[in-house]
């Protein structure tokens, strides 16, 4: 837990100078609370850093020394601004009050959390052993060769890579999930304390109800304690609805307004998904929709509207690169522009895996020979949890509709062009639920914003002045209550983890996973044959141990799981299973920082 802490407070303090920076430059002036600015500017400062971290990984790998040149140098150059140094103080003040003491509490409480054992399929599988290679070697040229998975390029691996090392190697995989679920449930509790003061408006409701969709699915999968970029997608694609609807008024505000949109402003929430895009390619409706927003909304003439566009771009330049390096193909695992290049896997490779990723999507095993065209829709709608699902976005987009909560402002089009166009993005591309719950969060929280400020006054406001110490205190004992809650689970979770080893033979649970371990280190991920490994997804709950089998392939010795594709932390390079063309090292004299060609053509990749 306090590497966890530690690490946290490092990059949030990093990443809100870089962040406030950014809203200082571009005059953003549209947020009504501190709180809000200084959640958006560190998730700002996050994107920028990890973009910037992923650019370097093509030339360097992400080692400790990398990583924190990269942050001080981002924070000090920021913290030179007086607006930022300003921010800072006003954190400050804020943090010694009682609203930061309970801040102070869940983010122990969340640290604390997210030492548990991970049990996040895909972290095991790709998620942690890609960025070990980030941290070892960096992106390595035809990375994708060896597992298609490793050319799936993300900022928020370069994020984590640099704190891989030594004696937290293969423990920091749970950090960054908690990370992210801190910053989620920050910015729930603000909003949830000013409705329960009667003080809030239908962003805060918007706010309140995407964030408990996020969190609920986020729990049931346990992928709070996970490196899945998938959470900050999720959350981002809230924030960056929120913003379109917090930056109105659109017209250019007086001067002496401190709200609305000033001449700059609206391009934050254009780097905000740009950013956002460098986490995963299932943020691409995201950029649409955002760039969409800013072009038509924003004050400035079209010529410096069209540059300011262009240079906020270039935070998506290093994934593009990224993707170029390990995969040959820009827009991976996209085919459209693939280079035809010995470490590349190929327009035709990428486009095997496309349709592979689609059909893992579209049917509970892989591709089925009697499906044509849209054939799939309702065996899949009629799967419980998409049933579910769909039930429930269809109810609350009804509810949206009947209440005509698109009359309450021009931006709720907006929003709900971006759940639609990013349902229908889910649906033609991969239509799995854990690449779309950013979307699904939106028709809650749209419901919520049109029906919550219908009936607030069923809400027995919190007695006190809200503009003094109450206003404090109430955001105090939120924080406080999430806390519990949030324990309560936790704890609840480890305890039918432990009863089930409990009543085995065969398995214990590994030492380092004790309480008083996990309030120094987090436990260690599986790294040699024989370690516990728990394994949870939407259909999966296990418990087994690692076993390794050891082969060779064109003088590369790989290490391969026996009896599952889960390669957790074991040494590099460990894949599911050996690649079925000819790949070889680029330069044998180099090692595995020369990166990987192919031999033959990739024509029969499968995605399992």
């Amino acid at each position: 837990m306090l590497l966890t802490l530690a690490s946290w407070i490092l990059l949030v303090a990093s990443a809100a100078a870089v962040g406030s920076a950014v809203l200082a430059i571009t005059r953003s002036s549209f947020f009504l609370h501190f709180g809000d600015r200084m959640i958006t500017a560190t998730w700002l400062g996050l994107l920028i850093i990890a973009a910037i971290l992923l650019g370097l990984s093509i030339v360097l790998p992400l080692s400790p020394g990398i990583g924190l040149s990269v942050m001080v140098v981002l924070a000090i150059s920021a913290a030179s601004a007086k607006a930022v140094r300003r921010d800072f103080r006003i954190s400050g003040s804020y943090l010694r009050s009682a609203g930061g003491i309970g801040l102070g509490t869940l983010a122990v409480i969340v640290a604390l959390n997210s030492t548990r054992l991970v049990e996040a399929y895909d972290t095991g599988l790709y998620h942690y052993p890609l960025t070990r290679w980030l941290s070892t070697y960096g992106t390595v040229r035809g990375l994708a060769l060896i597992h298609f998975r490793f050319g799936f390029s993300s900022s928020w691996f370069a994020l984590a890579a640099p704190f891989d090392f030594g004696p937290f190697q293969g423990r920091i995989a749970g950090m960054f999930g908690g990370l992210a679920i801190f910053l989620c449930l920050s910015h729930f509790g603000l909003a949830i304390s000013r409705l329960l003061q009667r003080r809030g408006n239908k962003a805060d409701w918007f706010l309140a109800g995407g964030y408990i969709f996020i969190i609920l699915v986020c729990l049931n999968w346990a992928f709070e304690v996970s490196l899945s970029p998938d959470v900050p997608v999720w959350i981002l694609t809230l924030l960056v609805a929120w913003l379109m609807l917090a930056a109105t008024p659109f017209k250019p505000a007086k001067k002496k307004d401190p709200q609305g949109a000033s001449d700059y402003s609206l391009v934050a929430i254009l780097i905000l998904a740009l950013g956002t895009i460098t986490l995963k390619p299932s943020a691409a409706p995201i950029v649409m929709v955002a760039g969409i927003f800013y072009w038509f909304n924003s004050p400035t003439a079209w010529g410096r509207r069209l540059m300011s566009a262009l240079i906020s771009g270039s935070i998506a330049v290093p994934v593009v690169l990224a993707n170029l390096t390990s995969s040959g193909c820009p827009l991976y695992p996209n085919s459209q522009l693939c280079l035809n290049v010995p470490w590349g896997i190929g327009k035709a490779g990428a486009q095997v895996i496309s349709a592979d990723i689609a059909d893992w999507g579209r049917f509970r095993e892989g591709a089925s020979s009697a499906a044509t065209g849209w054939s799939w829709v309702v065996p899949w709608i009629s799967q419980p949890d998409k049933l579910a699902l769909t039930v429930l976005c269809g109810m609350c987009l009804a509810g949206f509709v009947a209440f005509r909560g698109w009359r309450a402002d021009k931006s709720f089009l907006y929003v709900v062009g971006l759940a639609l166009v990013g349902t229908i993005f889910l649906l033609v591309t991969a239509p799995n639920p854990r690449f779309g719950a950013g979307y699904f969060a939106l028709y809650p929280a749209l419901l919520l914003s049109t029906v919550g400020p219908k009936y607030e006054g069923l809400i027995r406001r919190v007695p006190g002045d809200v503009h003094g110490r109450a206003k404090s205190t109430t955001l105090g004992y939120v924080f406080v209550g999430i806390a519990a809650l949030l324990a309560g689970y936790g704890t609840v979770r480890e305890l039918k983890i432990r009863r089930g080893m409990e009543a085995s033979t065969h398995f214990l649970m590994p030492e380092d996973s004790n309480l008083v371990h996990r309030l120094v280190l987090p436990p260690a991920l599986a790294t040699s044959p024989g370690d516990l490994v728990i394994t949870k997804n939407r259909r999966l709950d296990r418990v087994g141990r690692l076993e390794l089998a050891t082969e060779r392939s064109n003088g590369i010795e790989y290490r391969t799981p026996k009896d599952r594709d889960q390669c957790w932390a074991a040494a590099l390079p460990c894949i599911p299973a050996l690649p079925e063309n000819g790949v070889s090292l680029r330069r044998p004299a180099n090692g595995f920082s020369s990166g990987f060609i192919r031999s033959t053509k990739l024509d029969n990749l499968s995605r399992r």
